[in-house]
């Protein structure tokens, strides 16, 4: 495996945008939205394994992608959110200039993933298909039916160990 900034790099130059997957989103917003302390304090993210030094990371990583969302992931970010202060408001924020690509659940409930995968990641993963764009995500399963596909996918907890 190359170096990770090399490798980063070189998905920057084939993808100019990124589909963030839940936990991933979570810690953007938090992080860019809500400040350093509420990434530690936040259950979700600290149960994950997630920090402020991984959001700084992850903040580095994006840089210069543009990002991209789905309503799948944009409903389990604002459930999650609901009990976070300004947490909410905070996606609602981030989220306005975002593209957003519809997938009906239907088509991703058709997916044979879709049995294990779940509707989100289902959708995720037509999304990669339909927009070849880079998805982040922390779920290994998600990453490696993503790279079957032929999508490019990064598991960020692996971005986290080339890292450190």
């Amino acid at each position: 495996m190359p170096d990770w900034p090399d490798y980063v790099d070189s998905l920057r130059r084939k993808n100019h945008s990124v589909l963030l997957d839940t936990n991933v989103l979570l810690l953007w917003i938090v992080g860019s939205y809500l400040g350093y302390r509420e990434v530690e304090q936040f259950s979700r993210l600290s149960d994950s394994g997630l920090t402020t030094a991984d959001f700084k990371l992850l903040a580095e990583l994006i840089d210069g992608f543009e990002i991209l969302t789905t309503p799948n992931v944009l409903t389990e970010s604002s459930n999650l959110l609901e009990k976070v202060p300004n947490g909410r408001h905070a996606l609602r924020e981030a989220s306005r200039d975002w593209p957003e690509t519809f997938v009906p659940s239907r088509v991703a409930m058709d997916r044979p993933e879709y049995r294990y995968l779940g509707l989100t990641d289902a959708a995720i993963l037509e999304t990669g298909l339909r927009r070849k764009c880079l998805v982040l995500t922390t779920d290994a399963v998600l990453e490696r039916d993503l790279s079957k596909a032929g999508v490019d996918a990064v598991n960020f907890n692996h971005v986290k160990q080339w890292h450190a």
